[in-house]
């Protein structure tokens, strides 16, 4: 986890240096000691790990590494203050930036009602809501799409914003549009759960400058959900058409 407290005060691991090892670091949530793990060869990241057995749910390390440069890179862009893990409408935040921006890092599965009823929760609260996922998996030509992937892909219109991991220092990280289409078969309706990564349309918005709101209205919602919610996305004249071509 990026967030602990400290004396009563909560603290974010990458405020913290060498000098505050073995300080008595509690979880916000289950209240069990942390230690703080600072950057080595092998990790990268400064982040707080339990020390005992805990209730907590774990989280991969991958999860944590992007929710920690999403709110470096956010912060830095944006000029706006970034915490991770925040307490939003009973549930944690991934990151959120200032009092009406969240963005959600999503690396496991997810259902399309989970990601709905999500982003509905953190609406309610007075968050508009960006999703991200790792860019890595659309690497190969060709992707089996999950549910996340598709609703995602729909309500983007036809993008999903995805964070590269490849960086070093935080001015050189990314977030990309990238850009999927449906892989047809050659007769008949495209495959409902493939999607195609058309790598001449990854598109990187510049230093993320931006960052703007849109309202949306989407029938294709779960049942018993409602259709309205508030995203977050990118203003860059590059993204308002989707991309439809065929390869």
């Amino acid at each position: 986890m990026l967030r602990a407290v400290l004396q009563g005060q909560s603290v974010c691991a990458w405020d913290c240096s060498e000098t505050d090892r073995g300080k008595a670091f509690l979880c916000p949530l289950c209240e069990s000691r942390l230690g703080l793990v600072l950057p080595d060869p092998e990790i990268r990241i400064e982040h707080f790990r339990h020390l005992d057995t805990s209730p907590c749910v774990s989280e991969t390390y991958q999860h944590l590494e992007m929710k920690y440069w999403v709110a470096r890179v956010l912060a830095a862009a944006n000029r706006r203050v970034a915490q991770p893990e925040t307490f939003v409408a009973n549930r944690i935040a991934d990151v959120t930036l200032g009092k009406d921006m969240a963005v959600e890092c999503q690396v496991s599965g997810l259902s399309e009602a989970a990601c709905a009823r999500r982003t509905q929760d953190l609406n309610q609260a007075g968050y508009w809501v960006l999703w991200l996922v790792p860019l890595e998996r659309y690497l190969e030509p060709i992707i089996r799409s999950t549910e996340l992937e598709r609703f995602l892909h729909r309500v983007y219109l036809g993008r999903i914003y995805a964070l590269g991991m490849h960086a070093q220092e935080v001015e050189n990280f990314v977030i990309n549009a990238v850009h999927l289409q449906y892989k047809r078969r050659k007769h008949g309706t495209p495959q409902p759960s493939t999607l195609r990564f058309v790598r001449r349309r990854l598109v990187q918005p510049l230093r993320l400058v931006g960052l703007t709101t849109r309202d949306v209205f989407d029938p294709a919602m779960p049942t018993g959900l409602p259709p309205e919610y508030k995203l977050l996305r990118f203003m860059d004249p590059r993204f308002w058409r989707p991309w439809i071509g065929r390869r």
